[in-house]
């Protein structure tokens, strides 16, 4: 059973990459490789679209802050788009919306 998935797409000099279902343990296994394959080969803004993102547990955390570190060492940046309840909540409590900035999703 697949507990989470990822796509992505290139909006003018952005890429958007769409994370749904849980980012757990399992499911960091199971999309880590192709997200971060995705964030390395687009433009030089990653926006990771998490609209429908359920659950996120520090492996998700993780997943995004190595993603952050690599991506501005190469001088490239990430952010997040449609965050809600609960990821919200995580990302709130823990502070990782000052290390990864949110914007709108309709952006």
């Amino acid at each position: 059973m697949t507990t989470a998935s990822v796509d992505w797409e290139d909006r003018e000099d952005q890429r958007w990459i769409r994370l749904a279902g849980e980012l757990d343990h399992v499911g960091c296994s199971e999309v880590g490789e192709r997200f971060r394959s995705a964030a390395s080969a687009g433009p030089e803004t990653v926006v990771v679209d998490m609209q429908q993102v359920s659950f996120v547990t520090s492996d998700g955390l993780r997943l995004l802050l190595e993603t952050r570190k690599r991506l501005r060492d190469e001088g490239r940046r990430i952010l997040v788009a449609g965050l809600r309840e609960p990821a919200r909540g995580v990302f709130e409590t823990v502070g990782i919306l000052g290390a990864i900035p949110e914007i709108d999703a309709d952006s």
